[in-house]
């Protein structure tokens, strides 16, 4: 199943695969504050000329800090 590009999936990866941060998770994924942010990664590249960039980047993880008050999918990692 692909996902639209226009959908988010939240994470806290950074593009090294380490968490990104240590506050930016949306009170534990508990939180739908507006002023609580989040990072959310770009669940699938806009178009084949974004595909470059979005695998290199490892954007599918590390997008952007998005505000809890918006639903996404939520990437589950194990270590």
């Amino acid at each position: 199943m692909t996902l639209p590009a226009a959908e988010f999936a939240w994470s806290n990866i950074g593009a090294d695969g380490e968490p990104a941060s240590s506050t930016n998770h949306c009170l534990e994924w508990g939180s739908a504050a507006i002023l609580k942010n989040g990072q959310v990664g770009k669940v699938s590249p806009a178009d084949a000329d974004e595909l470059p960039t979005w695998q290199a980047q490892k954007r599918w993880t590390n997008d952007i800090a998005q505000s809890c008050q918006f639903d996404a999918h939520l990437y589950c990692f194990e270590d």
